[in-house]
């Protein structure tokens, strides 16, 4: 039967001034996914940014932060270079769910508009539907 799949929006296209995190989604039952980080616009130079996915088994305690290295997948981690606009495409498999979301850190710029979504699947067939 093949993998089914279901798009997820992590977060809607807006414009951030600062480090925040997206609305939880319950990801339970899929198996892997990816996420399109899509950064339309900035205005300044970045220099300390990063773009991570968190993971939580009740929606209330949170498991990866910026200041850890418990982070379920860094997405984007910047030093010394600015972030650029442009779609950025990772995957994902093994999360700790089964709540996921998008967090962020931003510092040294005006601002900056992203979106991401996720494509997440789960097995088919009999057991999988």
């Amino acid at each position: 039967m093949g993998l089914k799949s279901d798009v997820i929006v992590l977060q809607s296209s807006a414009l951030q001034t600062a480090g925040g995190q997206g609305a939880a989604v319950d990801v339970g039952g899929y198996e892997v996914g990816d996420v399109v980080l899509n950064i339309t616009a900035k205005t300044g130079t970045f220099t300390n940014y990063q773009f991570f996915l968190q993971a939580s088994p009740d929606n209330s305690t949170w498991y990866g932060t910026a200041a850890t290295t418990g982070q379920v997948v860094g997405l984007i981690t910047g030093g010394a270079t600015d972030i650029t606009t442009g779609a950025y495409y990772f995957g994902i498999a093994n999360y700790v769910g089964p709540w996921l979301r998008l967090a962020w850190t931003l510092a040294g710029g005006t601002n900056v508009t992203f979106s991401a979504v996720a494509s997440f699947r789960r097995g088919g067939g009999i057991h999988g539907q």
